[in-house]
């Protein structure tokens, strides 16, 4: 970097240390003008935007990808998708993609999907670029899709809770070195459950049921998992463990009126109204009957408690959209991406497809 440039970033960082926005952004701008250096500008405006500024910038350096970036990401937002499109394919390598520059990529991917209203012949472009953007592109988006869909399936309810099992051979391996930890887990539990209910038979046959629901239920048999939660149940009425696994369970087979059938058994059985599980739980039960407002408030609630529940983030975020409050979703999408998802945006993009698909 040139000396001048160095030294007005020196100048910059004392400021900034201070949050001090105007005096950094100053310093900046005096280090521009003295040495032209467009890095020095583009803090400036990226810390203190300006009407303009962005593609100023990138008409007096021209080839400047993050300028020509930000320039295109400023016609986006500003709803002009076409716009983002043109100005990247005249100033970003005649619109070839670059594996050396993926937000580059994914924002024009994103900006010809949403010119051109959600067209699959753009799909391909937006699913092979999106997941490698920054996390702002990717919320955009999700949240773009989110909307499209609802449009598409009024019966929609958001993505479901998934893990993503590993793909290949080395993927098969870990799979099944975690069905072995599911059966050894099953084996320990049922050892200490005789040993510890050894003269409590019906502790010992509820808790029993709830082994081998577990079992089931980790090895993805949720007919057999049902069963035994349900053996459970009727061995003990009143504990609420059997209960809230089959409200859970309900929940995954989309069966909403046995759901609140048994979420309504354990409410009478718990003492703490306020436990925040339960809240969620019912939260989640509310999403799936379509009740936004309801789950919203659940959701809005017991947030402090899941900082880091990325289907509790996302499904906030929804209910923000779904209630017509798109800018405050945004906060809630980008804590859901910004961690390990399984996939989430990819498997909205399929979702999308499958509708599009079906309405032609």
């Amino acid at each position: 970097m040139p000396l001048k440039s160095s030294l007005a970033l020196l100048k910059a960082l004392r400021p900034a240390e201070k949050m001090d926005v105007s005096s950094t952004a100053s310093f900046l701008d005096a280090g521009y003008i003295a040495s032209g250096d467009p890095r020095l500008k583009l803090r400036s405006l990226i810390i203190r935007p300006e009407p303009g500024g962005f593609n100023k910038l990138a008409e007096n350096h021209p080839g400047y990808r993050p300028a020509v970036y930000f320039t295109a990401l400023d016609f986006f937002k500003g709803e002009e998708p076409a716009k983002a499109v043109k100005f990247i394919n005249s100033n970003y390598s005649q619109g070839t993609p670059s594996r050396a520059n993926p937000a580059m990529d994914a924002l024009l991917a994103l900006s010809g999907f949403v010119a051109e209203n959600g067209a699959l012949n753009k799909l391909s472009d937006l699913k092979r670029s999106i997941d490698m953007g920054p996390i702002e592109l990717q919320y955009m988006a999700l949240s773009y899709l989110e909307q499209r869909i609802y449009e598409l399936d009024k019966n929609d309810r958001g993505a479901e809770e998934k893990e993503e099992p590993l793909r290949g051979p080395a993927g098969w391996m870990l799979n099944r070195l975690d069905d072995a930890a599911i059966i050894i887990r099953w084996l320990v539990f049922r050892i200490l459950n005789v040993i510890l209910n050894l003269t409590r038979p019906q502790r010992r046959k509820t808790y029993c049921g709830l082994i081998d629901g577990d079992l089931w239920h980790g090895l993805y048999n949720y007919a057999k998992a049902r069963e035994a939660y349900e053996k459970a149940h009727a061995a003990d009425p009143a504990n609420p463990e059997p209960l809230e696994s089959l409200t859970r369970l309900s929940l995954i087979a989309g069966d909403l009126e046995s759901a609140s059938a048994y979420f309504a058994k354990l409410e009478n059985t718990l003492d703490n109204e306020d436990d925040p599980f339960l809240a969620k739980l019912k939260a989640d039960i509310r999403l799936a009957q379509g009740n936004y407002a309801e789950a919203f408030k659940l959701y809005n609630g017991v947030m402090e408690s899941f900082p880091h529940d990325i289907m509790a983030h996302y499904r906030l975020g929804l209910c923000y959209l779904r209630l017509e409050k798109a800018d405050k979703a945004s906060e809630w999408f980008i804590k859901s991406l910004s961690q390990p998802n399984a996939g989430l945006l990819r498997r909205r993009i399929e979702t999308f497809e499958r509708l599009v698909t079906i309405a032609r």
